[in-house]
């Protein structure tokens, strides 16, 4: 199965801990919690969320609720389908971490690429295909530009496999089953469906679609 990501603000925090029991709380010093994900098997929780200075991501082993590590600024996290490399997306780009030590095994610089100026820059949504071999990160805050997917090659490396025929920001993105299409959700209540081999864009959902009565 494909991570399971689990939407938590600082409110609902407590009710999380309080479902893990008196054995299994998972502390941590936040001022707000804005998302958190469970690793596929479910051996593991990433959350991040602001403190009072910048937003941290950490990682905890469910099972002990012991603190695996704590990483940099992020605004994004996603496990990879066999739960040892977690995504970060970062100001500039995406980390790829290992799950267990937070070692940082390669990073994607996006800054360059896709946005100069790195004081409205943020990596806000990264997901993993299912299979594991691609990965795909984007933003709110892209004004233009292509958003491109990226091809794992082994543990530590990842290279540049080719451009989705979309621009602007984006809230997030999501592979199908098969890992053939790529739907991204729009900043302007647009969902694009793009073809995750070739790029090229395979249906649009305007925003009458989208809209909420």
């Amino acid at each position: 199965p494909h991570s399971t990501h689990v939407h938590v603000m600082s409110s609902s925090w407590a009710a999380m801990q309080e479902e893990l029991g008196e054995d299994h709380k998972l502390t941590c010093r936040l001022a707000d919690v804005y998302r958190a994900c469970f690793s596929p098997y479910g051996t593991a929780v990433a959350a991040f969320g602001e403190t009072y200075l910048c937003s941290f991501l950490r990682v905890w082993d469910t099972l002990t609720a012991a603190l695996r590590f704590v990483s940099g600024v992020s605004n994004a996290a996603c496990f990879s389908p066999d739960g040892t490399v977690l995504a970060a997306g970062r100001r500039t780009g995406i980390d790829l971490l290992d799950a267990m030590t937070g070692e940082c095994l390669c990073t994607i610089d996006l800054l360059g690429r896709l946005f100069t100026d790195h004081f409205h820059f943020d990596c806000t949504t990264v997901e993993f295909s299912h299979a594991g071999n691609l990965v795909v990160g984007a933003s709110r805050c892209w004004e233009a530009g292509a958003v491109p997917i990226w091809k794992r090659v082994g543990a530590t490396v990842v290279e540049h496999s080719l451009d989705l025929d979309v621009e602007g920001g984006v809230c997030t993105v999501a592979f199908s089953r098969d890992d053939t299409l790529i739907a991204l959700a729009k900043v302007d209540s647009a969902i694009i469906v793009c073809s995750a081999e070739t790029g090229l864009r395979q249906c649009t959902i305007g925003k009458d679609v989208c809209a909420v009565p």
